[in-house]
């Protein structure tokens, strides 16, 4: 054998190996190019979840900012809910304060309204006596001042008679006061003597 001849075996078992190797091959690269389509594939699926990712990373973090205020806010509606029990413990003090206030003034209108039923038995006891005063005095008392009335011009007539008599009478009444005077001076110092002599 020469080199010509073996060569030419040495083409022919490469081309065979070529060929078989080809042969086999291709599923394996026709698989490959399946991998890499799908990978490819699975590269955008994976820029798209990191994209997704990026945008739910954004919203957990406003999400985060959002509980924050929340907190806040209830931290000062409890406050407030604490402020307003506290008010509310006042108020329902001053209810009962202002119930109690009201059932004393109940008692006292109920104790005002038993003094004004007695004072209407008492005023209308005062209007059935003025009436029979008013009665009296039509019946009783009028008839005696018209008596008195026609008698007295008589009377004034005696009593022009009896005053010059009254005015003597006034003016010894006078004399004998100041000399029951002066005698009770005498006997004070009748004494005086009697005493200073003895």
């Amino acid at each position: 054998m020469t080199n010509e001849v073996l060569q030419q075996f040495a083409q022919i078992v490469s081309d065979l190996l070529d060929t078989k190797l080809k042969t086999e091959l291709q599923p394996i690269k026709d698989d490959m190019r399946v991998m890499k389509a799908e990978m490819a594939v699975m590269k955008a699926d994976i820029a798209d979840l990191k994209a997704e990712m990026t945008v739910m990373k954004a919203e957990m973090a406003v999400m985060k900012a959002d509980i924050e205020e929340l907190k806040a806010e209830m931290a000062v509606m409890k406050a407030d809910i604490e402020e307003l029990k506290a008010e509310m413990a006042v108020m329902k003090t001053d209810i009962k304060k202002l119930q109690s206030n009201v059932d004393a003034l109940n008692i006292g209108f109920e104790k005002l309204q038993s003094n004004v039923d007695t004072l209407n038995v008492g005023f209308e006891e005062l209007q059935r006596k003025v009436t029979s005063i008013g009665l009296h005095v039509e019946n009783e008392t009028d008839k005696y001042i018209r008596i008195v009335a026609e008698n007295h011009i008589e009377l004034s007539r005696k009593l022009d008679r009896a005053i010059p008599a009254a005015e003597k009478q006034s003016i010894y009444e006078m004399k004998v006061d100041y000399l029951e005077k002066e005698v009770n001076k005498v006997k004070k110092d009748v004494t005086l003597l009697k005493q200073k002599m003895a």
